[in-house]
């Protein structure tokens, strides 16, 4: 309820001071005596917008200042009360027009913001007239009328208070639901790319063995040019090393019959003929071997991408002692396929699991793809635990079952719930 009104170098009135009493309040008169005057500055002591051109002629401010009477259960007593002021005392509004354009606003005293002012001011009255302040016909009041009309204010808190409460738990689960999502998709991600490398049967070492057959069959020219050379340097071409080897085996064979010391030297000089004869052959043989067939090269190339796939698939530290090794890595894929899948089904009960140790993921030879192993027995405290026990029987229904990943659980498997 509006108590007083002081309007001070406000248009064309000087100074005026209206104090109202309880009940109806009819201003009257005839036009021009000043009753839009009043309302005008009624609706800028509401928070309207304020013009230098609104000073009296001849005044460098222009002053507005009421006094309300603020209901103790009111929107605007709780306003007053969040900012630090007593409702019981009333609500005294004073605003300060300047000629600069550099106004003032006072609640209680205290100087205010505009939208502080209006925040304050929003449930105080509403102004029914044309261009002017209605607020009966903002949609964002018609709920608050209802509820102040009915009552309804003190449940309308409690809601709030509920749904405040509710709202980040609302979050919490949309969050849950989207790990979970993540989860899946991942851990399909993960069956899918074991299925392709269980299906290119690897063996191990196999990736060494690609390599040196790679490095073979890109530089095939250059090593057939080389053997070629030291064939024909060794046994095809004239005077080639066998032929001389022959001929001074023969004389010095002769010059032995003269000295037999000499004999034993030409035994040797003998021998070393037939090596390098036998040399020639083996050489030539590796000429027949060469590959120099482009498709053979793209097909060794190929082979080694499918056996490093497997590199961006497991984190390394994973593997523990087999991170160097890409045709192990690859192979470990199965192994942390399962892993995941473990921890999967016990997220999906409301269990946590820490990382398992690196020697349990992959085994120490690769026959075929490793499996997996989740310890037959985690201990937690003085608890020892079964994992596949759990699995197999139900747990026990709680209120809600919290998933927590399982990087923020540093104690291994256990049960984690929490009550709404």
């Amino acid at each position: 309820m509006l108590l007083e009104l002081s309007i001070r170098n406000f248009a064309i009135i000087e100074d005026l001071h209206i104090r109202l009493g309880s009940g109806l309040t009819i201003l009257s008169g005839e036009t021009g005596a000043g009753k839009s005057i009043i309302i005008n500055a009624v609706n800028l002591l509401l928070g309207g917008r304020a013009s230098a051109a609104l000073i009296r002629t001849g005044a460098e401010n222009a002053e507005l200042e009421a006094l309300f009477e603020v209901p103790a259960k009111s929107a605007v007593a709780q306003a007053m009360g969040e900012s630090g002021f007593d409702p019981a005392e009333g609500l005294m509004v004073r605003r300060v027009i300047s000629s600069n354009d550099r106004h003032r606003n006072f609640i209680n005293g205290r100087m205010a913001t505009m939208q502080a002012l209006g925040e304050m001011t929003a449930h105080l009255a509403s102004i029914s007239g044309q261009h002017a302040h209605q607020g009966l016909l903002r949609e964002e009041s018609h709920l608050t009328i209802l509820d102040q009309f009915g009552d309804l204010l003190a449940l309308r808190a409690q809601y709030k208070e509920r749904y405040d409460q509710l709202l980040p738990l609302i979050r919490r689960e949309a969050e849950l639901r989207q790990r979970q999502a993540r989860q899946g998709e991942h851990l399909e991600l993960l069956r899918f790319q074991r299925q392709e490398i269980e299906a290119a049967k690897i063996s191990p070492d196999e990736d060494q063995q690609l390599e040196k057959e790679r490095l073979r069959l890109k530089n095939g020219e250059s090593l057939f040019h080389t053997v070629q050379q030291a064939v024909e340097g060794l046994y095809s071409s004239d005077g080639a090393v066998f032929e001389r080897l022959g001929q001074l085996a023969k004389e010095l064979g002769k010059a032995g019959r003269l000295d037999d010391r000499l004999a034993a030297r030409a035994t040797e000089l003998e021998d070393l003929t037939f090596r390098c004869e036998d040399i020639s052959g083996h050489l030539r043989d590796y000429l027949h071997s060469i590959d120099l067939d482009p498709q053979q090269l793209e097909a060794v190339e190929a082979r080694l991408v499918v056996l490093h796939r497997g590199e961006d698939v497991v984190p390394r530290p994973a593997l523990g002692p087999f991170e160097g090794d890409p045709v192990q890595r690859s192979l470990g894929v199965a192994g942390v396929e399962r892993q995941e899948q473990a921890r999967f089904d016990f997220a999906e009960r409301g269990v946590r699991v820490e990382e398992l140790p690196s020697e349990s993921v992959v085994a120490p030879h690769f026959p075929e793809a490793p499996v997996a192993l989740v310890p037959p027995i985690v201990a937690e405290g003085d608890v020892q635990l079964d994992p596949e026990a759990i699995l197999e029987q139900p747990l026990e229904p709680v209120e809600q079952v919290g998933v927590v990943p399982v990087d923020e659980d540093p104690h291994g498997i256990r049960a984690h719930t929490e009550h709404v």
